[in-house]
């Protein structure tokens, strides 16, 4: 035997049967089966649920319009007895401005609440100047401190500004108070 001729055992086996190559299958067909079998049941599953089980819908739907055609018809009628009430209310408000307008009492109260409130504006405003100066007046302090400076008269001047800002608070609370009765007035006069 030769060299070439001998045969060696693995390829007589090999030759003698044919592998099985799965490859070669085509599964396709068993595929579009399958997806076509998964399409149908997704659509019955629809149709089955939207229509043959909802027979009801169509009573359900006009329950619903019945309830909506109520409670349009109860908003309008709400919404008529609103605007009778908002009517009255604007006449009677007419009627009253219009007693008000020709009284010089009130006219006088009005005045006079516009002047109470001009002074409590004036005060508040001259307690946030002096609240500005006493910001001024703290910075100067901080600083010298930093520096090492001798701080003592920044010290003083910040707490007699202290003071003064506290100062403002009665004269606060006595215009406050003031301008509280004369709008208390004003309104017992309207209701009048």
């Amino acid at each position: 035997m030769n060299d070439s001729e001998e045969i060696k055992p693995d390829e007589e086996v090999d030759k003698d049967e044919k592998p099985f190559v799965d490859e070669e299958t085509s599964y396709s067909f068993l595929f579009f089966v399958t997806a076509g079998a998964l399409l149908f049941v997704t659509l019955w599953g629809f149709w089955d649920d939207e229509f043959s089980r909802r027979g009801f819908k169509q009573y359900q739907n006009s329950y619903f319009k019945a309830q909506y055609a109520r409670a349009e018809i109860k908003w309008k009628t709400a919404d008529q007895a609103v605007a009778a009430k908002e009517q009255a209310l604007k006449d009677s408000l007419v009627v009253v401005n219009s007693e008000l307008d020709g009284s010089d009492d009130y006219q006088i109260l009005v005045d006079q609440v516009q002047e109470a409130e001009i002074k409590l504006g004036e005060v508040k405003e001259k307690k946030k100047f002096a609240g500005s100066h006493l910001d001024e007046a703290y910075y100067y302090y901080k600083k010298a401190m930093h520096e090492g400076n001798n701080y003592d008269v920044e010290k003083e001047k910040v707490a007699s500004l202290e003071i003064d800002i506290k100062n403002f608070d009665p004269l606060i609370l006595e215009k406050e108070q003031a301008l509280h009765l004369l709008e208390d007035k004003l309104l017992l006069k309207k209701v009048m």
